[in-house]
């Protein structure tokens, strides 16, 4: 149907009357684009009617014929959804937009763990965790002012204290929970690269990244752990009873847990590593 009126613009001249989005900027509303071409997660500040004159795809000669209709008032009054949203790749979009700033303080930094895995999935994620390995030389300041020259607003207000559960892990520098975004976005930041942690991940099933110039890749862990419906405890970091391995569990109820590498090989050698055991 689309092509088809793209194909009526550009033989046919006539007048067309359409709804386009606008935005303020100081006081006044700019045209952003047709009501028909709104993204997922797009937003705006109101709808005004619009009538040109379409000459081969061109619009000639605009000119409102409609009042100012604010945002939601006009999705109540013509009685139309809100274009669904596509919550995974609206997420991967926000990673790719994070990690490409990112990508001026540290080009390896990666999003990893529970969102990738969720992805892979094809589940909404609850966060976005993008792992960034510190400039040693950085004090914790000069990070902050970093990230805030990049565009971040930063919540915590104890500079990057982190939470009981990342003090486990003795690679994980500094956290931050950046505020103001369309979905939960934590900036952890590494005395060690991305990759170097990634390998530290205490379960095989969290052991997964994503970038924007690959997507979701996975580890021989994470496939494994897909492949075998298992969680294997790979690291000795967290104990059985730790918040994240209980969260983790719970999560995914169908998937048998092991404590160990080792009592994981005991119950079940038909599958270790790409191996196969009789």
């Amino acid at each position: 149907m689309k092509m088809l009126k793209k194909i009526l613009d550009l033989a046919i001249p006539r007048f067309l009357d359409e709804d386009v989005a606008l935005v303020e900027i100081n006081g006044n509303y700019e045209i952003v684009c047709p009501i028909s071409d709104l993204r997922p997660l797009e937003k705006f500040d109101a709808v005004v009617t619009m009538r040109v004159f379409n000459l081969f795809g061109w619009a000639l000669f605009p000119k409102q014929i409609s009042e100012v209709i604010l945002w939601e008032d006009y999705f109540k009054i013509k009685n139309i959804a809100i274009k669904p949203v596509d919550v995974v790749e609206s997420q991967k979009q926000l990673a790719d937009e994070i990690l490409l700033k990112i990508n001026m303080y540290d080009p390896y930094a990666i999003v990893a763990g529970g969102a990738p895995r969720d992805w892979w999935m094809g589940r909404q994620a609850a966060d976005i965790d993008v792992f960034i390995n510190v400039n040693l030389t950085h004090s914790m300041y000069v990070v902050e002012s970093v990230l805030k020259k990049m565009g971040f607003e930063l919540e915590n207000a104890k500079h990057g204290e982190i939470a009981e559960d990342y003090k486990l892990n003795p690679y994980i520098k500094w956290v931050y929970n950046v505020k103001g975004l369309s979905h939960p976005v934590q900036l952890i930041f590494l005395n060690c690269s991305t990759f170097r942690v990634l390998q530290e991940f205490p379960l095989n099933i969290s052991r997964i990244w994503y970038r924007y110039d690959c997507g979701v890749c996975t580890t021989p862990e994470f496939v494994q752990a897909m492949d075998t419906k298992s969680i294997i405890k790979l690291s000795e970091l967290y104990a059985d009873g730790n918040k994240y391995i209980r969260k983790i569990r719970e999560k995914f109820p169908e998937f048998q847990y092991y404590n160990s590498l080792h009592t994981y090989t005991f119950h079940r050698k038909e599958y270790i590593f790409g191996e196969n055991f009789k």
